[in-house]
């Protein structure tokens, strides 16, 4: 499909839900995974999704709120995501990179970076291509459960995207 036949849809919005610890460990590092499903709305609809990341501490770092925190990373290849809209259709992503600030004095997390690749989806968004750029964000634990493989955590959500989807 040419440039001149695509059809691109700007997709900027914001989301709001909760983030649960599940068993999955993509690389071995007793860290586990993270189940986030909520809510949205955007530039192309409304819609719920469900995203799976999972993060590596980086190092120490300062946070957005200028207190001390530490950083962490999306370990590579662990995110995929699939958004869906009122209509029934699926846009899947998957996260390239992301970055977390986590406060301990607030208990909070910042999201202090992020990109995604749009990679198709079903119905209006099958073979769909484009990015998402992830703009500001935060979480906040609600309950940590300590374990030896691992902690459990509940979270809230919320961040705010800007992207472009492409239909061929």
């Amino acid at each position: 499909v040419s440039a001149v036949e695509a059809k691109i849809l700007k997709f900027n919005g914001s989301t709001s839900g909760s983030v649960l610890s599940t068993e999955i460990d993509s690389n071995n590092d007793q860290s586990k995974a993270g189940l986030t499903s909520g809510g949205g709305k955007s530039t192309l609809g409304a819609f719920t999704f469900q995203s799976l990341t999972e993060y590596a501490v980086a190092g120490a770092a300062t946070c957005p709120n200028g207190q001390s925190g530490t950083a962490l990373s999306l370990v590579s290849g662990s995110g995929h995501t699939v958004i869906r809209f009122s209509t029934g259709d699926l846009l899947f992503s998957r996260p390239k990179s992301a970055t977390l600030c986590f406060d301990p004095t607030l208990v909070r997390f910042f999201l202090t970076s992020g990109e995604s690749e749009v990679v198709g989806g079903t119905g209006k968004y099958t073979n769909a291509t484009g990015s998402i750029q992830l703009i500001g964000g935060i979480a906040q634990r609600l309950f940590i459960t300590p374990s030896s493989s691992g902690n459990r955590t509940f979270n809230t959500t919320t961040t705010e995207f800007l992207g472009t989807v492409v239909l061929p």
